[in-house]
C-alpha cells in the first residue's frame, strides 16, 4: 500500500529491536507494527499482580511490565502521536503500558482500540480500572467517531487479497533475512568473518528474501473507495501536521 512501516516483534534480535525503534523516532517511518507474542506472560503476569497487595508500587510494576513486554531497555519511543490497539491486551495493566507509550512530556496524544465481541469482557475490566483511577462515574473511554464501518469495508476486498498473496514461505524468508543481516552485522562476529573470509562471501550470496511485484493500483486509494466521514478526519490531519511543521519535506 505504499506506507512506510516496520514491525517490531520478540523474535527480532535486540540489537534489531534498538535499531527499528531509533528509526522510528527518527521518523524514518510514521507506523511501527509492534506485535505482541507474549500474550501467556501477559496472562502469568497479570495472576502474579492480582495476588499482590493492590497497594503495592507502581513502580515495581512498570518494571517488571517491561521486562515482561520485551521492550528494549535503554531506549523509549518519542513523538508517539496514535497508538492503536488492534487486539486488545489481556489485561488492564497492558492496556496502561501499551498507551503509555503516547502523550509524554506534556504532549497530546491519542489510543483507539478495536475492540471485538469476544474482547467486551477484558473492555469492561479496564473501563472500570479507569474509572477507579480517575474516579469517575462516567465512561472514560469514548467511542470513535472517524472510523466507520463504511469506510472499513470500502477496503476490504483489497485487503483480503494482500493478504492471500502473503504465504507462510514469505513469512519464513522474511525472518531469515532478519537473522542473516543480524549476524552480518554482528561486531561479535566481525573478528570470525576476517578470518574466514569465505564464510562471509557464502552469507552474503545466499538466497534474497523474495520480492514479488506490487500491483501498481495498491498505491492509491480512488475516490469512490474513500468514506466521506474518513476524508474529513484525513484533511484536517494534514492541515495540522502542516501547522505543527511535522511533515518533512525532504522524504
Amino acid at each position: 500500500f505504499a506506507i512506510r512501516s516496520a514491525v517490531l516483534n520478540a523474535e527480532l534480535p535486540q540489537n534489531s529491536r534498538l535499531h527499528i525503534i531509533e528509526a522510528f523516532n527518527a521518523r524514518l517511518f510514521d507506523y511501527l507494527i509492534a506485535t505482541d507474542d507474549n500474550k501467556t506472560k501477559e496472562a502469568k503476569q497479570t495472576n502474579k499482580e492480582s495476588k499482590k497487595d493492590s497497594k503495592g508500587s507502581r513502580k515495581h510494576l512498570q518494571q517488571t511490565l517491561d521486562a515482561e513486554f520485551g521492550v528494549v531497555r535503554g531506549i523509549d519511543f518519542k513523538n508517539v502521536f496514535t497508538v492503536v490497539n488492534f487486539d486488545m491486551p489481556p489485561n488492564p495493566a497492558g492496556y496502561i503500558h501499551r498507551i503509555g507509550r503516547t502523550g509524554r512530556a506534556n504532549k497530546t496524544g491519542a489510543s483507539i482500540s478495536l475492540v471485538s465481541p469476544e474482547e467486551d469482557n477484558v473492555f469492561e475490566e479496564i473501563e472500570h480500572m479507569l474509572q477507579d483511577v480517575e474516579k469517575k462515574d462516567t465512561n472514560c473511554i469514548l467511542p470513535f467517531p472517524l472510523l466507520t464501518k463504511n469506510a472499513v469495508e470500502s477496503l476490504r476486498y483489497r485487503a483480503q487479497d494482500v493478504a492471500r498473496s502473503v504465504t507462510s514461505r514469505d513469512i519464513q524468508e522474511a525472518r531469515r533475512q532478519d537473522v542473516k543481516n543480524e549476524i552480518l552485522n554482528s561486531e561479535k562476529l566481525k573478528a570470525h568473518f576476517e578470518e574466514n573470509p569465505t564464510d562471509l562471501d557464502l552469507l552474503k550470496h545466499d538466497k534474497l528474501l523474495t520480492n514479488k511485484s506490487i500491483p501498481a493500483h495498491l498505491r492509491d486509494v480512488p475516490e469512490y473507495l474513500i468514506d466521506p466521514t474518513t476524508k474529513e478526519a484525513s484533511n484536517a490531519v494534514k492541515l495540522s501536521r502542516a501547522a505543527m511543521g511535522l511533515d518533512n519535506p525532504r522524504r
